[in-house]
């Protein structure tokens, strides 16, 4: 579906200057992404063989499915079911130089609200977090607990890059206090791709 359709509509990426001068200088990465705003960002990159963190549950076969068959690869694992397991292959797969990327409010959400999975594994792993969003000027929103949204046909698409978050330390209070950053960052990107992808 994420090929088809994005192929179909006028995709530009904007503020990947920073992202790229991190990947130049080898630094660790790990892109943050809501669950409703993934499709158009796995589909820009993909065959890229990032690494991202899939649930175990049913809605994650379908989510795991589909970024393989983008050239992802993935683990499977969530805050609800095989979590922890999941966190440390992150965070080797991190450490041994591949980007990742995590869905921060799944599996069930609440939307939008941060889980700790991705503020911990960016403490221990020493990545640097970038949030990432997209919008379109003319989408359909699923009636979903994350009103996952897909661009029509023909329509101007915008993916959003935040800028890049420095390494935190590895303690409890840190990640908490990134947790309230991090969410509150990638909140704000999603109203700022909203507003220019309808001024553009």
């Amino acid at each position: 579906m994420a090929r088809f359709v994005c192929r179909l509509s006028r995709v530009t990426i904007a503020n990947a200057e920073s992202v790229r001068e991190l990947e130049r200088k080898g630094e660790p990465i790990l892109y943050a992404l809501w669950h409703g705003r993934m499709l158009c960002p796995v589909w820009w990159y993909r065959g890229t063989g990032l690494v991202a963190m899939i649930s175990q549950h049913e809605d994650g076969e379908m989510v795991s499915q589909l970024v393989a068959h983008m050239g992802f690869k993935t683990v499977r694992g969530s805050s609800t079911r095989g979590g922890s397991a999941a966190a440390r292959q992150m965070v080797a797969a991190i450490r041994k130089g591949t980007i990742a990327a995590m869905i921060c409010d799944g599996p069930r959400g609440p939307a939008r609200e941060m889980k700790i999975g991705t503020p911990w594994i960016a403490a221990v792993s020493g990545a640097w977090v970038v949030p990432i969003t997209w919008a379109g000027n003319r989408v359909w929103k699923i009636n979903s607990w994350d009103s996952f949204q897909v661009p029509k046909p023909f329509s101007k698409v915008l993916i959003l890059l935040g800028e890049p978050l420095p390494p935190i330390e590895k303690n409890s209070e840190a990640i908490e206090a990134f947790r309230a950053v991090l969410e509150q960052k990638m909140n704000q990107l999603v109203e700022q791709a909203e507003e220019q992808v309808k001024e553009n």
